[in-house]
């Protein structure tokens, strides 16, 4: 072999050797060296269930995750006679435990809370578990925000009455 031919052939032998080092050494795996996003928690349980409320004669149907202002899910009531779908945006603990999850009203075709207006479910724990429904109506000025509502509603929601069902209220 001439000199450069030898160059040549060392000098790929070399990278040989390299790249199979590097492929065995220990954390140099590709799929280790790669950064791993970091798994975002999931949003706390609200509350979750299906139940009647009989003074409305209604389903309900909820699902509600996350705390204060930053509250994801649905509610959707029905009956007979018409239904209503809640988007979901906020909620409130109050010192006595009562659960207020509110949010914008959608799909409405029940009068008393037409798209648009903000509407809420009390909840309190217990055995059966306690509800009452608060709406802002077409007659009063819209609240500034989600959480502001549910603090109107606050004081004023204490006549609860006993759902048929299962709700599991977070913690």
């Amino acid at each position: 072999m001439n000199a450069r031919a030898t160059v040549v052939a060392s000098a790929a032998a070399l990278l040989v050797v390299v790249l199979a080092g590097c492929q065995s050494a220990p954390g140099s795996d590709p799929t280790e060296s790669q950064p791993r996003a970091a798994s975002s928690p999931s949003p706390s349980l609200l509350a979750s269930g299906t139940y009647r409320f009989p003074p409305m004669d209604a389903d309900v149907v909820l699902d509600a995750t996350g705390s204060g202002s930053d509250v994801a899910g649905t509610m959707k009531v029905s009956n007979d006679e018409m239904s209503f779908t809640v988007d979901l945006e906020c909620a409130l603990a109050t010192e006595d435990g009562r659960i207020l999850i509110g949010g914008d009203t959608t799909g409405s075709t029940f009068g008393e809370t037409p798209n648009g207006t903000r509407t809420a479910v009390v909840l309190k724990p217990g055995s059966p578990a306690q509800a009452i429904f608060a709406w802002q109506g077409t007659d009063q000025a819209r609240a500034p925000s989600c959480t502001a509502f549910l603090e109107d509603q606050s004081p004023d929601a204490v006549d609860l009455f006993p759902i048929e069902g299962t709700v599991e209220l977070g913690g």
